[in-house]
């Protein structure tokens, strides 16, 4: 097989594991306000939001709370935890949001105002704003950007696993499985068609065709760049879909990410560097073997897979304190 040559495969895909941090503190409410990350690193956060996921004995739940560890750059409203550092638990509880900026209020409403001023922040570094990727919430998951150059032979039915060597670079731990299901060539004017696709659009293509991202990669790095639609459970690919680890929602306990290594697949590493690497390249019998084993293997560690997150709601600065008050 040549270097160029194009295949069905799995690829072990590593990101930064980080947890992001709670953010300020707003008064009188006990949860805390992140705003948009415009720092130069991805982090996770562990999310709490309406979901579709299957459980063990493959029953599906539909429009129900669950948390999960993955990627969302903007806005979260965030619920300190006490948990130890070093228990691999989130620190925090983040509740996904997209804040629209609203820099015309005049009152007096602490939680409003620390908001605000917390988007301002957000105003002065706007060409830094990071993208989402792996984007799981909507209807569909999408990869748009991150080392695209180390996935780029692979073909719609392949396998990403989205991961991390978090703490121990001798264990890797996993947030979403990803199948290939379509692949789109996309331009700087091509992504405008995308519009309609609401927070999608806004939180992840204008970031990258817009942002300092695109300014620091380059014209040709446009051109090469690719929007990667994940398979649904509705539309699975040779019957794969995209999952993420996650469980139903509770007030009493959370959850570290799923760890793998070799014991599920020889050519899984613990200590992967940070390229990634092809762990399948023998087509699309080996690669949904993979699949069904990594699927069985999560769902035995007591995990259900998440298929669908729900869109984090739209918001202005008014109105995220009656928003919280739907937490309890």
């Amino acid at each position: 097989m040549s270097k160029q040559e194009k295949f069905v495969g799995a690829f072990q895909f590593t990101h930064p594991g980080c947890e992001h941090p709670k953010g300020v503190i707003m008064e009188d409410t006990g949860y805390c306000f992140k705003h948009w990350n415009f720092t130069k690193k991805h982090k996770r956060k562990y999310i709490r939001c309406i979901t579709n996921f299957i459980d063990k004995n493959g029953h599906v739940h539909k429009g129900e709370q669950a948390d999960f560890w993955g990627e969302w750059e903007p806005d979260s409203i965030a619920a300190p935890l006490n948990n130890s550092q070093s228990s691999e638990k989130p620190n925090n509880i983040h509740y996904p949001v997209f804040i629209k900026n609203t820099l015309n209020y005049s009152g007096k409403d602490k939680i409003i105002n620390k908001v605000i001023s917390e988007k301002k922040k957000e105003n002065d570094n706007a060409a830094g704003l990071q993208n989402t990727d792996p984007f799981v919430f909507g209807d569909n998951f999408y990869y748009t950007c991150c080392k695209q150059n180390q996935t780029e032979r692979l073909e719609p039915g392949s396998v990403i696993i989205f991961g991390s060597t978090f703490k121990n670079p001798d264990r890797y731990v996993i947030d979403t499985v990803f199948v290939i299901s379509e692949i789109i060539d996309c331009t700087r004017d091509g992504i405008e068609k995308y519009k309609d696709c609401g927070l999608f659009y806004d939180v992840v293509l204008h970031k990258i065709y817009h942002g300092s991202y695109a300014k620091e990669k380059g014209e040709n790095w446009i051109k090469n760049n690719k929007i990667i639609i994940g398979a649904s459970y509705e539309k699975p690919c040779n019957g794969m879909y995209s999952f993420f680890p996650c469980h139903p929602s509770t007030n009493e306990e959370t959850y570290k990410r799923p760890e793998i290594d070799s014991s599920l697949h020889d050519e899984i590493s613990s200590s992967i560097q940070s390229a990634g690497k092809y762990i399948v390249r023998s087509g699309m019998a080996d690669t949904k073997a993979f699949w069904k084993k990594l699927r069985d293997y999560v769902l035995k560690q007591g995990y259900c897979l998440g298929v669908r997150a729900e869109l984090p709601p739209i918001l202005t600065p008014e109105e995220v304190p009656e928003y919280i008050k739907t937490f309890d």
